[in-house]
């Protein structure tokens, strides 16, 4: 019996494995571009791994008693490529819910709570009630802290610990004619261990745009699975997942679509009018050009077209993520784009290596800010070392036509119309500084906000790109029946599974071919 069992079981893992090479053979030979300048079918593959998707979940989506089933489903056809928030029902815990706000898809968000700077919530509205609460909340959150009995929230934003996300900017967008998209506002503290390291992001309250604030319950515990079917846990549910609904709205509109793709495609068109092919500058970014007219055309024809995605599946679709675009290119100051000064404009100075992880690391595991900073000064140093090479002094750097009708062009309204990027380049570390937001965001930032999609969005549930019904004023009428119900519809999801599955996936050409005969053909 327990052979049988086991071969049963090697048999189902065969298939599933079967099936992900299928999927990712499939994304792969549409991402592959024969020659170099031949466009990618990429709708080609989003189709095909659509109708995959359909013919291997035989099961209807509005038929589901509970989410639960769906995981079910998930699991049993993605046995060996599951998104680590599915197994167990993960994705409804606390911890879950916040962890993807520094270790998650976009984790580029979170901001730290600072008054004396400014630095809070657009929206935010806190009565002596909510403090009240949120006080309560902190000492819950945080037991074992020595200090817990004293702790309010007035005293944990003093320590730098108090983290939030807003969402005030989708405020005024279009929206489908059937979703619904609220403009949260997500409060979050860190637990208290004795192991610095161990210490966890966990959410204290959320707020929505009209002042109706939820909090984590504490007469139950929601993270545990035999309380998943209680009330109150329903209620905190639905609150956060509005609140990873703006946040997946904000994600691919802004952080992904706007500030790397969309942001890049003029500068590469200026670069590639004002440089030579030969000039150094234009060789240290070229590598990092590849490919990006050829997926933008595809996101064109796939995307952001009246019939794409966009429209489909997210709740501002596309004239809604076009507004979004807009508006953070309004208000772009490029100057002020590279990762250390946003990092610390959101409260994330950098931290030595040697004090990741130790008391004086006031966010432990946030991977995003660690990582990102390293790889910034590696890609810093080196554009220094370009330009100190080429260019003895700034009078050489004025002087050079190619470089300032690169900075003309690019800046200029009439061209590509990049808002505040430099009119002309005057000094050394201005053009160092320049060269390194545009390689940075090819490649680092846009790796950091895209390769991980499927493992946010692939469980639909705990990253709905779209909500049908708005968090309900009657707070009884919230049950797994209205969570499915709010929840997008079997095309919608499958959609949303198969864009994330495919953008997910490295093409068969990494670039490596292309840039190296590029430069054996030019070099001098």
């Amino acid at each position: 019996g327990a052979a049988a069992i086991s071969d049963k079981d090697e048999v189902e893992v065969a298939i599933s494995n079967a099936k992900i090479a299928l999927f990712r053979y499939i994304v792969a030979f549409f991402r592959r571009a024969p020659k170099a300048h031949e466009n990618q079918n990429f709708e080609a593959a989003i189709d095909k791994i659509t109708t995959i998707f359909k013919r291997f979940s035989k099961a209807d989506m509005t038929q589901f008693k509970d989410p639960q089933e769906y995981e079910t489903l998930f699991s049993r056809q993605f046995a060996t490529n599951m998104p680590w928030v599915v197994e167990g029902g993960k994705w409804r815990r606390d911890n879950v819910f916040a962890a993807q706000f520094i270790r998650g898809v976009n984790p580029a968000l979170l901001q730290r709570y600072d008054p004396k700077v400014g630095r809070v919530p657009a929206t935010l509205k806190l009565v002596d009630a909510h403090i009240a609460v949120i006080s309560e909340q902190l000492r819950f959150i945080r037991k074992g802290n020595p200090t817990q009995e004293e702790e309010t929230f007035e005293s944990v934003v003093a320590k730098g610990e108090i983290f939030y996300t807003e969402y005030s900017w989708l405020n005024g967008l279009h929206r489908t004619h059937d979703a619904y998209l609220h403009e949260p506002v997500a409060l979050f503290t860190l637990t208290h261990h004795e192991i610095p390291a161990k210490r966890a992001l966990m959410p204290v309250a959320i707020q929505l745009e009209d002042g109706r604030t939820f909090y984590p319950p504490r007469t139950v515990n929601c993270n545990v699975p035999r309380n998943y079917q209680n009330q109150a846990c329903l209620v905190w549910l639905v609150a956060k997942m509005h609140v990873m609904t703006a946040d997946a709205n904000m994600h691919e509109s802004f952080v992904h679509l706007g500030m790397t793709h969309l942001l890049l495609e003029p500068v590469l068109i200026s670069a590639r009018r004002q440089f030579a092919p030969q000039h150094p500058i234009y060789r240290s970014l070229s590598p990092h050009f590849h490919q990006t007219i050829a997926i933008n055309n595809e996101g064109r024809d796939t995307l952001i077209n009246p019939d794409g995605l966009f429209e489909r599946v997210m709740s501002l679709g596309l004239l809604g993520s076009l507004q979004l675009i807009d508006r953070s290119f309004q208000n772009l100051n490029f100057s002020e784009w590279t990762f250390p000064a946003r990092m610390e404009k959101a409260g994330f100075p950098d931290i030595p290596r040697a004090e990741r992880l130790t008391r004086n690391d006031t966010l432990p595991g946030y991977l995003y800010r660690d990582f990102c900073y390293d790889l910034w000064h590696a890609m810093h140093k080196y554009f220094t070392e370009v330009v100190d090479t080429v260019y003895p002094d700034n009078e050489a750097l004025l002087a050079d036509v190619q470089l300032q009708g690169f900075a003309f062009e690019t800046s200029a309204p009439r061209f590509a119309n990049v808002h505040s990027f430099p009119s002309q380049f005057t000094s050394k570390p201005q053009l160092a500084d320049a060269l390194t937001i545009i390689a940075f965001s090819a490649s680092v930032q846009h790796s950091a906000v895209n390769f991980g999609q499927f493992h946010g969005y692939g469980f639909v549930p705990n990253r709905p790109m779209s909500l049908t019904k708005p968090m309900p004023k009657d707070l009884s009428t919230v049950d797994a029946k209205y969570i499915l119900s709010a929840l997008p519809n079997k095309d919608r999801s499958f959609d949303q599974m198969a864009i994330t599955f495919a953008l997910s996936t490295p093409p068969i050409d990494t670039g490596d071919t292309i840039p190296l005969e590029w430069a054996a053909q030019h070099s001098d």
